[in-house]
């Protein structure tokens, strides 16, 4: 699969766009992420192409479990708090808990 793709960037704009070719989603506060899935291996690539399928483990680990031989997902990794309000912060937190060794799960 190709690294020459990139995943979708949320753009500021007055109003959404008219018509029914648009899909839209809410923003969360995280990291857009594009998940590959291919023959049970993912890889979870950031806005800048960088693999981060080691500091995204837990994730990587369900999505090579989806029973399909090739996937291609574009998201948000995100982390809530307790009333599911997401935070950057969050989630850069628990990143560095992870890189010091100390177990942490992500909410999908």
């Amino acid at each position: 699969m190709s690294r020459a793709l990139r995943p979708q960037v949320a753009v500021l704009t007055q109003a959404a766009p008219a018509g029914d070719d648009w899909l839209h989603e809410i923003k969360y506060d995280g990291y857009r992420t594009l998940s590959f899935v291919d023959g049970g291996e993912a890889r979870l690539l950031t806005r800048n192409g960088h693999d981060w399928a080691d500091r995204y483990q837990p994730i990587g680990a369900i999505l090579s479990k989806l029973r399909c031989d090739h996937a291609i997902m574009d998201g948000e990794i995100c982390v809530q708090n307790e009333t599911g309000v997401t935070s950057v912060a969050a989630l850069q937190d628990a990143l560095a808990t992870r890189a010091a060794g100390t177990a942490h799960l992500f909410r999908i």
